[in-house]
């Protein structure tokens, strides 16, 4: 019982450090979903404001609906190709681990 629980410890702190590692790299990268769509909002010169949790107001949220059409285009297409990143490191991963 006691060499279960200690298994199962050790396997919770690899998995939780592979996981910080994991999040690390991306802030590092840069190439985050949460960061490449600021980069978009900053193309059609949309603000978040800081100081208000970041969210909208105003002139900027006007900004947005008025683009809306190619904004939300461009955020589709940031999660398509993030989602075939993803599936393609655990395709990668499951296959180092055979």
């Amino acid at each position: 019982m006691i060499a279960g629980t200690n298994t199962s410890k050790n396997y919770l702190k690899k998995t939780k450090g592979k996981i910080k590692d994991f999040k690390n790299e991306r802030k590092r990268s840069g190439e985050g979903i949460e960061s490449e769509m600021v980069t978009v909002l900053k193309r059609f010169r949309i603000e978040i404001r800081a100081y208000h949790g970041g969210t909208l107001h105003g002139k900027d949220v006007r900004k947005l609906m008025n683009d809306s059409s190619d904004i939300f285009m461009l955020f589709a297409n940031i999660l398509k190709a993030k989602r075939m990143q993803v599936r393609r490191q655990c395709d990668r991963s499951s296959m180092q681990k055979v």
